[in-house]
């Protein structure tokens, strides 16, 4: 799971992802509203790339 952090740095929210700066935004909705796209669009490769991940599974008759 991804760590995400914003911090004020001048005039700027700076985000990270797992410690690592991936963006500088105006304001803090920016900011939060990137994070959840962000976090979105990982769950989405996540399932592209493992069909049916979290889906139990029948157990075997």
């Amino acid at each position: 799971m991804t760590e995400y952090t914003v911090k004020e740095i001048g005039h700027q929210w700076m985000v990270y992802a797992d410690r690592k700066s991936i963006a500088a935004c105006a304001d803090e909705t920016s900011a939060l509203k990137l994070i959840i796209d962000d976090s979105a669009a990982k769950s989405a490769r996540r399932k592209a790339i493992i069909p049916n991940i979290g889906e139990s599974k029948a157990p075997p008759a």
